[in-house]
């Protein structure tokens, strides 16, 4: 932890020395962010340390909040693929697009990075026991690291979670807590547990060291991207930690002058549970004290100054489209890392859309389709989001764009089957067949 230089609360700015896991005392219920000593860090050897590393996400020890010396999981993470898709950008109407795949980690998730950094992190202070509220991805990243590293996880979930997502945390050798109750309900009685019986809280909206591990995503497109930059990364949005990661992740890397320009950060919430969306559109993160002591949207991106400080994008199926969604992942309707999230699209002079269920499961089949990469419906909202985007003349036929994929649609299979057709079954031989092909 040489490089870091303070804890600051997001809400208040308030910065400390008191590296514990808590809420800001002072406002009440800001998240404290991490900062970096950047200028220590020095891009230029940066640069030449990167050319002699692993593959992983650990190749970035001096911008994550770990000892560099800890005991770290053992499976590889991190450093997913980044490849060209053509068919898919003509589907959304770009002549190109590419794809960051993170159902390649452990758990098929992109929340592996940062269950990685937790239970690093965890260790090194000599805890053993680490739990979280989750509905999903969270949990199953969570019980696979744990596993990894000989620690126990405890899981808070909601009565209805799919049995699905149960057995797997049961196969990781997880404890799964079911709550009588919603999300909500687990999600406070988890924090109770955490604080009675000293457990290490994974929980992003007070555990600042996670959005540090879902970082090291946007410090590997960076790297990735450097010879020629994107103009946009798409990214699915829930409780905000997500996008404000891979954010800070790309920032840095300019900041440190490894990434030649930043790109636009596009937030894609589905339609029924939409709050950040709203949020950017009503204005409300523009009169925000943060805005008035930190005017710096363009003070990274070069001719910023003259785009638009906020773009919504508003989706006419989103009219009847309920209040819930089924891409499970990002269905949070009281987003806790929101003013993190709202800061990254403030900053990139980004955009923000909502799309409908009916979007995201046609985005998932075509993903899927072709590209050969099985989104789960949280993740597949990103292509929806990407496609309205592109018809709303927001992202240009010639952009770069990237999509971060976060989840695999085996996470999530009962939803994702909601998007594909049936199998056919035919009798031993060829006869019921070929008449079903002669139909068709």
């Amino acid at each position: 932890m040489d490089y870091v230089a303070d804890f600051r609360c997001v809400k208040c700015e308030v910065t400390t020395n008191d590296r514990s896991i808590k809420l800001c005392p002072v406002c009440g219920d800001g998240v404290y962010d991490i900062e970096f000593d950047l200028d220590a860090v020095t891009g230029k050897k940066m640069s030449q340390r990167l050319s002699t590393r692993a593959n992983t996400m650990w190749r970035y020890s001096e911008l994550l909040p770990v000892p560099f010396g800890a005991e770290k999981p053992s499976n590889p993470l991190g450093f997913t693929p980044m490849f060209e898709c053509q068919s898919l950008g003509i589907w959304c109407g770009l002549e190109s697009m590419y794809v960051k795949d993170e159902t390649r980690n452990p758990s098929a998730s992109f929340k592996d990075r940062a269950s990685a950094v937790a239970v690093t992190h965890a260790k090194s202070i000599g805890q053993s026991t680490l739990a979280c509220a989750s509905t999903g991805n969270a949990a199953g990243s969570l019980g696979s690291m744990c596993a990894n590293m000989g620690l126990n996880a405890v899981i808070f979930l909601p009565e209805n979670a799919p049995d699905p997502k149960v057995i797997k945390l049961l196969a990781y050798g997880a404890k799964v807590v079911k709550v009588r109750a919603g999300y909500t309900r687990a999600y406070e009685l988890c924090n109770e547990a955490c604080a009675q019986y000293g457990w290490y809280n994974r929980n992003c909206a007070i555990n600042p060291y996670l959005i540090e591990g879902k970082k090291t995503c946007g410090l590997e497109i960076a790297e990735q991207s450097l010879m020629n930059p994107f103009d946009w990364i798409v990214v699915s949005v829930g409780d905000g930690c997500t996008i404000a990661g891979i954010w800070k992740g790309l920032w840095q890397m300019h900041r440190l002058g490894i990434l030649p320009k930043l790109p636009k950060m596009l937030g894609v919430q589905a339609c029924g549970v939409s709050p950040i969306v709203k949020a950017f559109e009503g204005d409300v993160f523009n009169k925000s004290e943060w805005r008035k002591k930190n005017n710096t949207v363009s003070a990274f991106l070069d001719g910023s100054a003259e785009k638009p400080r906020k773009c919504v994008i508003t989706t006419p199926e989103c009219a009847d489209n309920g209040t819930s969604t089924l891409a499970d992942s990002i269905n949070v309707d009281s987003p806790r890392n929101s003013i993190k999230a709202l800061k990254a699209l403030d900053e990139s002079a980004g955009a923000a859309i909502s799309v409908s269920d009916n979007e995201i499961l046609k985005a998932l089949h075509q993903c899927a389709k072709l590209t050969g990469v099985f989104p789960e419906p949280a993740a597949a909202a990103s292509v929806a989001g990407l496609k309205r985007a592109k018809e709303a003349g927001v992202i240009s036929n010639n952009d770069r764009v990237l999509v971060v994929i976060t989840g695999s649609g085996l996470n999530d299979i009962q939803n994702a089957g909601k998007a594909v057709g049936k199998a056919i079954t035919i009798d031993v031989d060829l006869t019921e067949l070929n008449e079903l092909y002669c139909e068709r």
